[in-house]
């Protein structure tokens, strides 16, 4: 078995027969990527989408001293990110702002990510596939343009977590454990799965490092009870119940309406994220890169002898990322909720690393293998991320509907009272920059989002918002506010045209006294 020293972290690494390299071209190749993860950075460093302005808000408020609420005096908890939030806070502080602390944070874990990414995929890769399998992810745009959000966090805990069971360190083990389970508290599933592995490879079970995490979970789990009346974040609850009412669909031919909303989501968030070629086979690489793993953890079979992978349990390891990512995708099925691109991450790097996977093992095969699979999955992976960086290319930096709410809040603010309270569909940006009491349509922030998951969209009105804001034409949830009684309740104030995007409406309550 070869073993050669690793030029980032400097433990030693199993390394594949096809993949010899000397520690300054592994470190050529990592210094690409962070040249690459920088520049894509600063690409960023002005964007912003709707959601990450519901934390940002959450997080100034617990700085100045309000608590930890969106609206002051309504104890929901609307942040599904402990540790994200708190850091927030703390940056908020120190650089002034949320929006600029959580693009440094993003930086920096983003970094992280393409660092352990590739230094965990050089146990089971050459430094080449290794390096292309990194590129590939840390490139992604769903990766890249779910910043302001904890994902990046997420993702490097997670490598960190991976990297600490390969190293056997309980300890280490359960505080990533810990700070995932603060991050999202969907990161269960996967220690649940490293804590399977971790009992199965030390034959018993991982007390230590259940002990740990739970030194840093349950302060949360005890304050959260205590102080929100749950120690489930509000965002569980509201997003089951905007799956089941019936006001969130994936625009997909019918053929797929059998299919969990969660999967179909996922299938447009794909579609509008990926060539098609890349789809295509890109998927159906991955699918049999899990398969060729699963097979090299097995003794004396075939696969594992003819790829000349020795490393048995070594590989039962590298099974963990995409059992997480099949776990993920499993479990928000399960629950109903609609799908959101940054949902999507943890089967973003599942697919992406078994996709490496299936390019090793063409290498590593046989004559006929090299001469006509490897260049296949080799350009599928080149066009992959060719079509990532274009991505980025293209992008404006200012959303359109982010700079159309922004727009509309500016106004309310120099021309409606502070007091007053709006409903929207979209609260993150209206409401950051508003910072008026605000009524979700979706019900983050509220407790009444059992009445949304029966399908009553119009339940928000029974809060009597003083300012509504509808696209044109109104979205399912907005639908509410032009019929019946509760249309002839609200009068037009201003109409906002946008060239790049819907205009949006603006009602007044008649009886709000402006």
């Amino acid at each position: 078995m070869k073993v050669s020293r690793s030029p980032l972290l400097g433990h030693s690494l199993v390394e594949p027969i096809s993949g010899r390299h000397s520690p300054r071209w592994e470190a050529l190749l990592v210094a690409i990527l962070m040249v690459v993860i920088a520049l894509l950075s600063l690409r960023l460093w002005h964007f912003d989408f709707d959601d990450p302005a519901i934390v940002y808000r959450i997080a100034e408020n617990l700085a100045e001293g309000r608590g930890w609420v969106y609206n002051p005096g309504e104890r929901t908890n609307a942040s599904t990110s402990t540790l994200w939030t708190l850091l927030l806070a703390a940056g908020s502080w120190v650089v002034g702002k949320a929006p600029a602390t959580a693009h440094l944070l993003d930086a920096a874990a983003w970094l992280g990510c393409g660092v352990l990414l590739y230094e965990l995929a050089r146990q089971w890769m050459s430094s080449t596939v290794a390096f292309v399998t990194t590129l590939l992810f840390v490139s992604d745009p769903i990766f890249g343009l779910s910043t302001g959000l904890e994902l990046h966090l997420l993702i490097f805990w997670a490598l960190l977590a991976i990297r600490a069971e390969s190293k056997n360190q309980p300890i280490l083990l359960g505080t990533m454990l810990g700070l995932i389970g603060l991050t999202r508290p969907d990161g269960i599933l996967l220690g649940g799965v490293l804590l399977f592995h971790h009992g199965l490879k030390n034959h018993g079970f991982p007390w230590r490092v259940i002990l740990t995490a739970l030194v840093l979970f349950s302060p949360w789990l005890l304050f959260s009870s205590f102080y929100f009346g749950s120690f489930v974040p509000n965002t569980l609850a509201a997003k089951m119940a905007q799956g089941s009412s019936g006001g969130w669909e994936a625009t997909l031919p019918g053929v797929f309406s059998p299919l969990p909303l969660f999967i179909r989501g996922m299938m447009q968030v794909f579609s509008d994220a990926y060539h098609p070629i890349f789809l295509g086979l890109g998927l159906p690489f991955a699918l049999a890169g899990f398969f060729l793993m699963a097979a090299r953890t097995q003794p004396g079979r075939g696969l594992r002898d003819a790829g000349r992978w020795p490393d048995t349990q070594g590989y039962r390891l590298a099974l963990v990322i995409p059992i997480w990512g099949t776990l993920h995708l499993a479990a928000y099925s399960s629950l109903g909720v609609p799908a959101y691109h940054w949902y999507a991450l943890p089967v973003v790097l599942s697919i992406i690393f078994c996709l490496g996977s299936t390019l090793q093992w063409s290498l590593d095969g046989s004559v006929l293998a090299r001469r006509v699979l490897t260049p296949v999955v080799g350009l599928v992976a080149v066009l992959g991320i060719g079509w990532n960086l274009y991505h980025y290319t293209i992008l404006d930096p200012l959303e359109p509907r982010v700079a159309a709410y922004r727009t509309v809040a500016d106004w309310i603010v120099s021309e409606t009272p502070d007091h007053w309270t709006m409903a929207a569909a979209e609260i993150g940006t209206l409401g950051y920059h508003s910072r008026l009491t605000m009524v979700d349509m979706g019900g983050l922030l509220h407790h009444e989002v059992e009445q949304l998951g029966a399908g009553k969209l119009d339940w928000w009105m029974r809060r009597r918002p003083d300012l509504v804001l509808l696209h044109t034409p109104a979205w399912p949830l907005e639908a509410a506010a032009e019929s019946g009684s509760a249309g002839r309740n609200y009068q037009l104030l201003k109409l906002f045209p946008f060239d790049d995007y819907r205009t949006l409406r603006l009602f007044e309550r008649k009886k709000s006294g402006r």
